[in-house]
């Protein structure tokens, strides 16, 4: 069994390549991290997984698909409907699209993230 057949899968959506680069070093550390730079590229990248990522974290300001229209699309898909999602967003005043799971305020903190991760993962 390989190391990461152990670690629990996270689909990192942001839009700025360093962020999501940086995020996807960070968070490798404790998680398989899988990224896309939008929400049409989540979608892509969910369709070729073989099983479905663990949780989804996301910006919620992305050029293409934002985050909102990434979270709608998911909850109006059965076989990714019940995956937690947790939002990032720059804007103090962000509210949780219907159907997230939790929000992280920019600039993101990792530890937040972590906090995050672990309450909707358990």
């Amino acid at each position: 069994m390989g190391e990461d057949e152990d670690r629990r899968t996270v689909l990192l959506v942001e839009d700025e390549p360093l962020l999501r680069t940086t995020l996807a070093r960070l968070l490798g550390q404790t998680y398989v991290v899988r990224e896309a730079r939008d929400g049409l590229d989540a979608l892509a990248v969910l369709d070729a997984l073989d099983e479905r990522p663990s949780a989804i974290v996301l910006d919620l300001k992305m050029p293409r698909m934002d985050g909102y229209g990434l979270v709608r699309a998911l909850k109006g898909r059965v076989r990714y409907a019940c995956i937690p999602m947790i939002v990032m967003s720059g804007a103090v005043d962000a509210t949780l699209p219907e159907g997230a799971s939790a929000v992280v305020h920019k600039p993101a903190r990792i530890e937040d993230l972590m906090k995050a991760l672990n309450q909707v993962l358990g």
